[in-house]
């Protein structure tokens, strides 16, 4: 970690501390656990953004990458309603399975967080709350639109993607730092929106053509990873 991330790492701790000191102090506890903790997380997840490897590019199922994450939301969060629209015939593209996975996933996560944000605790008791996705194979792109009802976007929210910056009072700010550097590496874009009725709208755009470059190398036969997690679920 360089110089400049080391004092924002620092600096994201030091306001973090601050707030929760004021809570401990209220509440006659120590809050240097939860600084520890909060530390624990800013290594942790920068140790991950620093060896993400370059992706591996395989044909795949964008479909199924999609539906298996938002399926494992679906099960960790049965308070949340979940929905998915997307074309019947599967949408093929080169890509890293395990990386576009693990975007969309903290994605997701976020999504949640959003919704559990806006309600103030770990209930959710609007019937309205709901996460959204819906994929799209457009003329000469293919589009990832994941929808939530929480609580809206910041203000600073061109800063969204930039290392340790967080709306969340235990986030580290580097969650979807990881996601923009796995979108741009499939030659994609993000972009973030408001929600009709509130929250948030987060689109990923796909372009074949650019994508194209890595056709020749090897391809995989895309692997049904959201059948089988349905099927293991309901044995």
């Amino acid at each position: 970690m360089g110089s400049a991330a080391l004092f924002e790492a620092a600096k994201s701790i030091r306001d973090w501390s601050l707030n929760e000191g004021r809570a401990s102090t209220a509440n006659g506890k120590s809050n240097g656990k939860a600084v520890d903790a909060y530390a624990s997380l800013v290594f942790n997840d920068k140790m991950q953004q620093d060896r993400l490897p370059k992706p591996v590019f395989r044909q795949e199922s964008l479909t199924d990458i999609v539906r298996q994450a938002l399926f494992l939301h679906e099960v960790a969060h049965p308070e949340i309603r979940f929905s998915y629209t997307g074309p019947e015939e599967p949408i093929q593209m080169p890509c890293d399975r395990r990386q576009l996975g693990q975007a969309f996933t903290n994605i997701l996560k976020n999504a949640g967080e959003a919704i559990h944000e806006k309600s103030g605790d770990d209930s959710v008791d609007d019937v309205g709350d709901e996460i959204a996705v819906v994929l799209e194979q457009l003329e000469d792109r293919i589009k990832v639109a994941i929808s939530d009802s929480g609580i809206g976007l910041p203000a600073e929210r061109e800063r969204l993607t930039e290392p340790y910056m967080t709306t969340r009072t235990r986030g580290t700010g580097l969650g979807l730092a990881i996601v923009k550097n796995i979108i741009e590496e499939h030659h994609a874009s993000m972009n973030f929106g408001d929600r009709p009725g509130g929250g948030t709208i987060v689109t990923v755009m796909f372009d074949p053509s650019a994508l194209s470059v890595h056709q020749t190398e090897a391809e995989a036969e895309p692997a049904d990873l959201y059948g089988e997690l349905k099927r293991k679920r309901n044995v």
